[in-house]
């Protein structure tokens, strides 16, 4: 585990980048959105202490499917793939507790991109 410390403003996890590392949020608050070719970026959500990002690259090897901006000072502590798995494997019930959140973001990050109505 490692610690990292981020500025506001300052990019955390960019979107379509291939992203090893889950992040535990200790301080301060994020922004997480996702880039659509040809239209402003769409807020997903904000993040505060106590909170995740990262996990849904980190399970699936996938490029990370949203950018996480910090809004604030920010600290987050980090795991890589092997600290994640001999957590998990020590601990399952980790990926238990989070796997429905972890399903809708999944799925709400895959689903195809609609104007909003005006």
């Amino acid at each position: 585990m490692h610690g990292a410390r981020f500025r506001p403003e300052e990019k955390i996890l960019r979107q379509g980048e291939v992203s090893s590392r889950l992040h535990v949020i200790m301080w301060g608050k994020v922004e997480v959105f996702m880039q659509v070719p040809g239209n402003l970026p769409i807020p997903l959500a904000q993040l505060k202490a106590g909170e995740v990002f990262g996990e849904m690259a980190l399970l699936s090897g996938d490029p990370a499917s949203a950018d996480v901006t910090a809004i604030e000072d920010t600290g987050t502590f980090t795991l890589d793939r092997g600290a994640f798995n001999a957590l998990v494997t020590q601990y399952p019930e980790l990926l238990f507790r989070n796997q429905e959140s972890w399903s809708t973001c999944s799925n709400l990050c895959k689903l195809p991109y609609e104007e909003p109505c005006a």
